[in-house]
């Protein structure tokens, strides 16, 4: 597992992908700088809830989650993996927590940037929104992760299955006020948004039932890593060959 992380971060550390790594934390904060007037607290929070949390947190998921695996039998380097005494379980499961923290980490990083930018704008409640917008990325990240991680092993065209999962679940499924809402990532998103005043009074969200949907995001993030496990531990992969299937 060790060596993992080592690979990981390595790879990640390279110099060229620090462009990349300054892009990642610097163009949301900056975009919203530009895009949030002074003192205009509807336009932060209508931008936290859709483009934040709605829109580039899902995406970020999206494409690190669906390359997990794809990137290395792209790579070509999928293989040295799967000749090191480690099962495949482990290998998906480690490749995930090393993804995960570096999420975490990133997405933690535009969440106090954009909290910055409230406190500079002249924003009152910025220091109300700060804990409960951490509190919602802590769980939703994992949840989005898990499962555009499944979507990149089922297929290359994984992008294309995430905008579809994201139409039929998240914006379908997540608008129905029945009991079948619970699948949707979104929704849990949004019932713990709305432990902040803010949210809650601007967008008529409501905070009962936090702890459900604190449960229910561990079990749809536990659900299709189990899955994501099963397929990759099952299926086989050949390499860059795979990549033109």
């Amino acid at each position: 597992m060790g060596a993992l992380w080592t690979l990981f971060w390595g790879a990640l550390c390279t110099g060229r992908r620090v462009p990349w790594l300054l892009a990642l934390l610097f163009l949301q904060p900056v975009f919203a700088w530009f895009s949030i007037p002074d003192q205009r607290e509807g336009a932060l929070l209508e931008w936290t809830a859709n483009l934040y949390l709605g829109l580039m947190i899902p995406i970020y998921c999206l494409m690190t989650g669906g390359g997990l695996i794809r990137d290395e039998t792209q790579a070509g380097t999928l293989g040295y993996l799967l000749t090191r005494p480690v099962s495949r379980a482990r290998i998906f499961l480690g490749k995930y927590l090393c993804q995960l923290f570096w999420g975490e980490i990133i997405l933690g990083a535009n969440s106090l940037f954009l909290v910055v930018v409230a406190y500079v704008r002249g924003v009152e409640s910025w220091l109300s929104i700060a804990p409960v917008l951490l509190l919602t990325q802590l769980f939703v990240v994992p949840a989005f992760l898990a499962i555009s991680a499944l979507l990149g092993l089922i297929s290359r065209r994984y992008v294309v299955l995430g905008v579809v999962y994201g139409f039929l679940v998240e914006v379908g499924i997540g608008q129905i006020p029945t009991n079948i809402n619970v699948l949707s990532v979104s929704r849990h998103a949004r019932t713990l948004m709305a432990n902040s005043t803010a949210f809650a009074d601007r967008f008529g969200w409501e905070a009962e039932g936090t702890l459900w949907s604190v449960a229910s995001l561990l079990i749809i993030t536990a659900v299709f890593l189990v899955l994501g496990t099963i397929w990759f531990t099952l299926r086989e992969f050949s390499g860059p060959e795979e990549e033109k299937k």
